[in-house]
């Protein structure tokens, strides 16, 4: 996926090199934060879209019908595509989907339970268990889809059970500095990172206007 967007802004970090920056869009950060709080800190990688922006610009049509036909087709959940207003990809694999929206929930909760073959209870969120033995779970207003594993990770992580991305001080003080876009993303560094060895450091960031 990364590959089909063009990243006109690039910036890495800790010590933030800036490659390219023009003036950010007016779009908000705060779903690519309140995401980052709920992802597990070992998650690795993490792409949000800011879907409001790519339907509304005119400009960034040929961008939005990429990512509509990859990830969101006519919706999700019995939700029209309309309702989505963010959506994230999450770990090194993109293990993990996550939208978040203008959702009717308990008609999304009701979607889903119906389209799994079984479910469970885990710290109080249930998780639906398709035929593909993915898990989903509705926590606060985000739908989360992937490797059941994962989703429990999550899920600990939106209670304080469990470190999140964004409380990594590498990861925040990236997040921090990237300016406003359509496409926002992070990554957290291992030691055997190709940036991590040549240049020290912990955590690259990049946004896309």
């Amino acid at each position: 996926m990364k590959k089909k967007i063009p990243l006109l802004c690039i910036a890495l970090g800790v010590v933030l090199l800036i490659i390219g920056l023009v003036i950010p869009s007016a779009s908000d950060k705060g779903g690519f934060v309140a995401m980052a709080k709920v992802l597990p800190e070992d998650i690795g990688e993490f792409y949000f879209f800011d879907v409001g922006a790519l339907q509304s610009d005119k400009d960034l049509q040929t961008i939005w019908s990429s990512v509509k036909d990859s990830y969101l087709e006519d919706g999700i959940y019995g939700e029209d595509i309309g309702n989505v207003t963010t959506l994230a990809l999450a770990g090194t694999d993109a293990n993990i989907s996550i939208y978040a929206g203008n959702f009717d929930l308990e008609s999304v909760k009701s979607e889903i339970e119906q389209s799994s073959l079984e479910s469970y209870e885990y710290e109080g969120v249930v998780i639906w268990i398709d035929q593909y033995e993915y898990g989903t779970a509705v926590i606060d207003n985000m739908i989360f889809h992937g490797i059941t594993e994962d989703i429990r990770k999550c899920i600990n992580s939106s209670i304080g059970n469990g470190a999140s991305l964004y409380s990594d001080r590498d990861v925040s003080d990236v997040i921090s500095r990237l300016p406003s876009g359509y496409l926002l993303g992070v990554v957290r560094l291992g030691d055997d990172d190709v940036a991590a060895e040549d240049y020290g450091l912990l955590a690259v960031g990049m946004a896309a206007f």
